[in-house]
This record gives structure tokens, C-alpha cells and sequence, in this order.
């Protein structure tokens, strides 16, 4: 099986442009899609401190993308980190 029958097989696919900026609830952009065919459909695109009303700050936002990953069993996640992100950001949410 191709990745691309993997992914049509009803998973979807995630992209978290991540910042690890004091304010990163403006920065962080996730987007949402499923493969149709070989074709990309982008359903949803938002900023992270709009998941359940997040604060804009970096404290508040690691959880909730915690929370939005951590239950998806059947979908596909790609990260954008930013070659400075000091790896203690991370290593308290997981």
C-alpha cells in the first residue's frame, strides 16, 4: 500500500507551524485536511490559542496542542519547529 492509499483510508493530515515565542498562541497556525484522490483539501486553519479558548502564551498553548495530537489515533501530524526552540518548552507536556 502507497502513502497515499495509507492517507485516503480515512486519516487526516495536520501541519502545526510552531513558534516557541512568549506570545506563540498568535503565532502557532495549525491546518487541517484529508487527501482527496492525490489532491490536498486544507478544511481547517487556525491559530492555536483558538482551541478551547487558549491564552496567547507559550504555557498556555503546549497543553492544548498536547491535547489536540495526543488523541488522534488515525491521523498524520507535521511539525514546522524553528531551529531555536530551547527543548525545555517541550519536555513538561509529554
Amino acid at each position: 500500500m502507497n502513502w497515499i492509499a495509507a492517507m485516503d483510508a480515512g486519516r487526516s493530515i495536520n501541519g502545526i507551524d510552531f513558534s516557541g515565542a512568549q506570545d506563540a498562541g498568535n503565532k502557532i497556525w495549525i491546518a487541517k485536511g484529508v487527501l482527496n484522490g492525490e489532491i490536498l483539501l486544507v478544511s481547517e486553519c487556525y491559530r492555536v490559542r483558538d482551541l478551547d479558548d487558549l491564552g496567547k502564551g507559550i504555557d498556555d498553548c503546549l497543553p492544548g496542542m498536547v491535547n489536540l495530537v495526543r488523541p488522534e489515533t488515525n491521523a498524520a501530524f507535521g511539525f514546522d519547529f524553528p531551529f531555536g526552540l530551547p527543548v525545555e518548552n517541550l519536555l513538561h507536556c509529554f
